[in-house]
């Protein structure tokens, strides 16, 4: 989400095979708590109304690909300074990684 930012340009395509182009407007700060996933808006233009309401349409958005892990809040610390991070184990000795 961090490398989200408004006026990207989105590709979207609807269940019946339309490609329209879009403009990325709004981000949301908070996800779902079900999904795990946050919602955004894609701005479209369609004054001849030719995309329904309610359609369903895949979003592509130009993003590069990052190496992730998902981890619980559970496996989060704090170190001294207030700053987020894990605590990992290495040579028997547990390091914190910010």
């Amino acid at each position: 989400i961090q490398y989200l930012k408004e006026g990207l340009q989105a590709d979207v395509r609807t269940i019946n095979g339309q490609h329209h182009l879009g403009t990325l407007r709004y981000i949301g700060r908070v996800s779902s708590v079900s999904t795990n996933t946050f919602p955004i808006e894609i701005e479209i233009d369609n004054r001849n109304s030719l995309i329904p309401a309610g359609i369903s349409a895949e979003v592509q958005l130009p993003l590069n690909e990052v190496l992730a892990i998902k981890i619980t809040a559970a496996m989060l610390a704090l170190d001294e300074e207030g700053n987020l991070g894990v605590k990992t184990l290495q040579d028997e000795h547990v390091k914190f990684v910010p």
